[in-house]
């Protein structure tokens, strides 16, 4: 079969045309630009034009042929200023930083430049007809952008926010906000419309085809795509190919770069000349698009107005994320309630079955189920919620521990086993954690089936064909026609922090031995009530004695003051001895008191930034730190931030205490597997796949001899005298282990004598 004249270059000889083979189009190699702009190609060897498209001459106003550009110098072309302003255009970064405006013989140009290879120098030039924006107006257009998007409580209400504000900032007759689901199709969550004549598209679903992989992945890294003019014809570039680097121009990083054609008639199915596209990307991912389309005409958009436009969507992009991460949180936050409330019952229960079956609320919130098989043991099985009959849960045990994984996650049953399909009614979904590598034992939840009745637009994946000159187009009748379909035997699927928790309830339940565990945690908990009534005594005796021991201070300092003429040497010697005195009981009072209240302060950790607590310490420390060299990693860290100010401060502290010389401190993260003898200290469960980092402090000082590192974490231990190494009470490492121990955490040093030591700590169980 011969090719068709009209096929496009990626696909095989005499390959059937679909939306699916369409992902192959090399779109970044068009060939193409849009014709509201003109790009010429310097190379940077001899600063000569290369490459150009051919409308280059029209959009600066000359009359000569494109081929005649060709060869000529930016000076010849530009005007020597102007060739110099082009020359210091930044051609990396976003777009909404490198526009700028060139002043030429044929009016005002807006440029930007871009690197198509390391050997060229690319430029994007479009007439403006527009007065250029106010820089005070455009900062104040994102300020009250960032205000508005900051109060919306979810990702959703933040990108209805961002269509409303691009709505209003570009004059499109619709803009849409359009959210990726996991498995990679489209939903439209927010809608603005100029007027009500035009069909709502609220809610309508697309297929992951719509935007094929290498759109999705030039989304990413790009800002605004606008296609100007569907009803215009790109305008092709001269020569085809590069003659610098052989290959067709690299368009990717161009807001001119051609339209494929299979989007052009999309576009004109929907009736839309104009559309511009602002991906909103969070952690690296596209999460979504806002979407705006024109369709009385073409609708301009000056390259600044676009760079206001990316703007908003990386605003939009941040404040995204910033939602989901606090959604993520309040999620996080009742998993770990619920698992606290598991491992309570685990170890009061006589074993482990009964202990997860007493709080079946919080077993099945835990993951948010409908229901739960707990296979703990031989021949003792429990059910908790919405389970099937006997048989039928035997069934499900069989086609689980066939998976072969120690996880098995599907939010569609009939993938383990399609036998299991007549269940989808009580469980079409499962999430299931092994807990013995010799014997079927597994906690299983199960979820029932989710009905969803989706609104599809242009569902048909097989819907290109060609018109009767043999040139390619979608149909007329399937696309946005809306398609509703009823999603079957699914449950709605399993999120990763309710997989990560059922991990971790193994953890708990299936690392050791229960019956072992379960003994330790009844010590354990006569330990911290033990512990509890030690510290309420040391509380209240160390806040009883401050005033007594001020108290004798004032009164020695008055009689000092008062008498001092009718003292002898040795009764003002006396004096001067008890305030003395005073003055170290009240600074041991106060850290007395001080590790006594710990118990009391509120603990939430969160991402902190190792770099601005080092800050902070030495803003606290102050001119005791001017003399030291202190560095840092360039880290985040899991942990309370109060606490790790707190343990930070004191290990700095020492550090320059305890320093015969210029004291060098470094504070930095390692991951637990790469510090030394870390594993031996620090509990990890069995099977973890969790790498906990590890915060250090070293330092250049004096050193700790090898019998003293344990016992220095002791309640005012000091190893050198009183008024040595300035003093001090000898209770802030002791502050240091209890404030780590809080929060489940485990604190040490490695130390050489003369040549300096080490502090390593954890702020949270691993």
């Amino acid at each position: 079969m011969s090719p068709n004249r009209h096929d496009p270059p990626w696909l095989g000889l005499g390959e059937p045309v679909t939306l699916d083979n369409c992902e192959r189009e090399p779109i970044h190699l068009p060939g193409r630009v849009q014709p509201h702009g003109a790009i010429a190609v310097i190379d940077l060897a001899d600063g000569r034009v290369v490459q150009l498209s051919e409308n280059l001459p029209a959009i600066l106003g000359s009359d000569e042929p494109a081929d005649a550009l060709l060869g000529r110098t930016l000076d010849e072309l530009l005007g020597a200023d102007v060739a110099d302003d082009v020359r210091r255009l930044p051609r990396t970064g976003p777009p909404s930083v490198r526009p700028a405006a060139l002043t030429t013989a044929g009016g005002t140009l807006m440029a930007q430049a871009f690197s198509p290879d390391e050997r060229l120098l690319g430029l994007e030039l479009e007439a403006s007809a527009h007065a250029l924006p106010d820089a005070v107006a455009v900062a104040a257009q994102a300020s009250v952008a960032a205000g508005r998007l900051s109060v919306a409580d979810s990702a959703d209400a933040v990108a209805a926010q961002a269509a409303e504000l691009l709505h209003a900032l570009t004059g499109f007759d619709r803009v849409w906000a359009y959210r990726f689901e996991d498995d990679g199709h489209g939903v439209i969550v927010a809608e603005e419309r100029s007027s009500d004549d035009l069909a709502p598209f609220l809610g309508l679903h697309f297929p992951e085809s719509d935007i094929p992989a290498q759109a999705r992945a030039l989304y990413v890294t790009a800002g605004v795509r606008l296609i100007g003019d569907s009803g215009r014809s790109d305008v092709p570039l001269l020569p085809e190919v590069n003659p610098v680097t052989g290959e067709r121009l690299d368009l990717s990083g161009t807001d001119l770069r051609g339209v494929s054609p299979i989007h052009v008639r999309y576009l004109r199915n929907m009736g839309a000349r104009t559309s511009m596209s602002i991906p909103l990307v969070v952690d690296g991912r596209l999460w979504g698009l806002l979407s705006a389309h024109h369709y009385s005409g073409a609708h301009a958009v000056p390259m600044l107005l676009r760079s206001q436009c990316e703007v908003l969507g990386r605003l939009t992009s941040m404040q995204i994320a910033a939602a989901q991460r606090l959604e993520e949180t309040a999620q996080q936050a009742g998993i770990e309630h619920h698992l606290a409330e598991l491992s309570a019952h685990l170890a009061a229960a006589a074993n482990a079955t009964d202990g997860l079956a007493e709080v079946p609320d919080a077993l099945l919130a835990l993951v948010n189920a409908d229901g739960a098989i707990l296979e703990l043991a031989d021949d003792s099985r429990r059910t908790v919620g919405a389970v099937p009959s006997a048989p039928d849960l035997q069934r499900i045990l069989d086609a689980v521990a066939k998976a072969g994984d120690d996880t098995v996650v599907t939010d569609h049953l009939a993938d383990l086993d399609p036998a299991l399909a007549d269940l989808s009614g009580i469980a079409s979904g499962l999430l299931a954690v092994r807990l013995s590598q010799r014997h079927a034992h597994w906690v299983i939840w199960l979820r029932g089936e989710h009905v969803e009745h989706v609104t599809w637009a242009n569902r048909d994946r097989g819907l290109v064909r060609r018109d009767p000159d043999g040139e390619l187009e979608l149909g007329e009748r399937e696309s946005f026609e809306r398609w509703a379909e009823q999603v079957r035997g699914r449950s709605r699927p399993w999120d990763r922090p309710q997989v990560d928790a059922a991990r971790s309830l193994r953890a708990s339940i299936g690392a050791y031995g229960l019956r072992q565990a379960e003994q330790l945690q009844v010590r354990a908990a006569e330990l911290a009530r033990v512990n509890e009534e030690l510290d309420a005594f040391a509380y209240s005796v160390a806040h009883d004695l401050r005033q007594p021991v001020r108290n004798i201070a004032i009164h020695s300092e008055l009689v000092l003051e008062d008498a001092a003429e009718r003292l002898v040497d040795d009764d003002t010697e006396s004096l001067h001895a008890v305030l003395r005195l005073t003055s170290h009981m009240g600074a041991l009072v106060d850290s007395l008191l001080e590790y006594a209240k710990l118990d009391y302060a509120a603990h939430q950790a969160s991402r902190v930034e190792l770099g601005a607590v080092i800050d902070e310490v030495r803003d606290l420390i102050g001119r005791g730190a001017d003399d030291a060299v202190i560095t840092y990693d360039d880290a985040t860290v899991e942990a309370d931030p109060d606490s790790l100010r707190h343990v930070l401060y004191n290990l700095v502290w020492n550090a320059l205490k305890y320093n015969d010389g210029q004291p060098e401190i470094h504070v930095g993260t390692a991951p637990l597997s790469l510090v030394p003898g870390a594993r031996a200290r620090v509990d990890v469960p069995v099977g973890s796949e969790h790498d906990p980092d590890v915060i250090f402090v070293r330092d250049n000082g004096i050193g700790i001899a090898t019998e003293h590192q344990e016992t220095i974490f002791g309640l005012f231990r000091r190893l050198h005298p009183v008024g040595a190494y300035g003093g001090g009470s000898g209770a802030g490492l002791a502050l240091c282990r209890r404030i780590v121990q809080r929060g489940g955490g485990t604190i040490w040093t490695e130390s050489v004598q003369g040549e300096g030591s080490t502090f390593y700590f954890t702020l949270s169980a691993n």
